[in-house]
């Protein structure tokens, strides 16, 4: 490879470093690990990895999409994302509130917090479009099948089986 990765020299962002291989690495003193992070949500007593939930969201709706039978419907990962949504809308809710609020001492910048609300923004528009996408692949399912889904109630969730049923 090139001279320098044989050199152990680190170029990060132009400053080129020279490592030692006996340099150990210490531990990082971050009073925040355990709290929420930007990519771990506290819902009630349950922690949400949300890069994790939303690749098994992701999964169950490409599987859904790609395969013709109408598959079992997975309650946890649903009603996880239908939490995760709310809690989004009240953060939120809490960043709108913070960007309309001139900047002060001690206050947190109203374009930062502008920001931050449309970042999360774009991410529940994200999964609440998968969450519709998801249920209308499903409910298309059941009304191009109808005789047959009546035998499939246990793969069903409470509310496509009274679907089902008033269809």
């Amino acid at each position: 490879e090139r001279q320098r990765d044989q050199d152990n020299n680190v170029d990060l962002l132009g400053i080129t470093e020279k490592i030692d291989s006996g340099d150990a690495i210490e531990p990082l003193n971050d009073p925040f690990i355990g709290q929420e992070t930007d990519d771990t949500l506290l819902t009630g007593e349950r922690f949400y990895n949300l890069d994790e939930n939303y690749q098994d969201l992701r999964k169950l709706w490409m599987q859904e999409l790609n395969c013709p039978e109408l598959l079992p419907h997975n309650t946890e990962i649903f009603n996880d994302h239908v939490e995760i949504l709310a809690d989004q809308e009240e953060t939120i809710d809490k960043l709108q509130d913070q960007a309309a609020v001139p900047r002060s001492s001690g206050s947190s910048d109203p374009l930062l917090a502008s920001l931050a609300a449309s970042i999360h923004k774009v991410e529940a528009d994200r999964i609440r479009f998968i969450l519709a996408d998801l249920t209308r692949t499903r409910l298309a399912k059941i009304e191009q099948h109808a005789l047959h889904n009546r035998t499939l109630l246990d793969r069903m969730s409470e509310d496509e089986v009274l679907y089902l049923r008033n269809y």
